[in-house]
């Protein structure tokens, strides 16, 4: 698939899944201009670098964490390039051992609506 810097919405929405199309109405309603590239699930940050040169964008990690009761939820966007380290971040929310809400008992996509490889914010959006 050909990685194409596009410029708001695509002109067919027939194959996009729903939640895709809410997003574009939301930015357009609020008048948000906004690139985009159509590509397939990035599952590794190899596979995130062509896809950020047609942004221009830094590449970054989208972890989506949670404490152990699973009552707290954090989003924690890293460069690339830095390596996470479990206690800096645990010492800073106060959390022992903040983990994945998929790890086992966990959900991901019932926690906020997303699939593994689907484009974060910085990627998809990018004012």
């Amino acid at each position: 698939m050909e990685l194409i810097l596009e410029k708001g919405r695509p002109d067919k929405e027939a194959g996009r899944l729903e939640k895709e199309i809410r997003v574009y109405d939301l930015l357009d309603r609020i008048g948000l201009e906004y690139q985009r590239v159509d590509h397939a699930p990035a599952m590794t940050m190899e596979a995130c670098r062509d896809i950020d040169r047609v942004l221009e964008a830094t590449v970054c990690k989208n972890l989506f964490l949670c404490n152990r009761q699973k009552t707290q939820f954090y989003l924690l966007m890293i460069p690339g390039d830095k390596v996470f380290h479990t206690r800096d971040l645990s010492a800073q929310i106060g959390s022992a051992f903040p983990s994945s809400p998929a790890a086992p008992g966990g959900n991901r996509r019932n926690v906020h609506r997303s699939r593994w490889g689907a484009p974060g914010w910085p990627r998809c959006c990018r004012a």
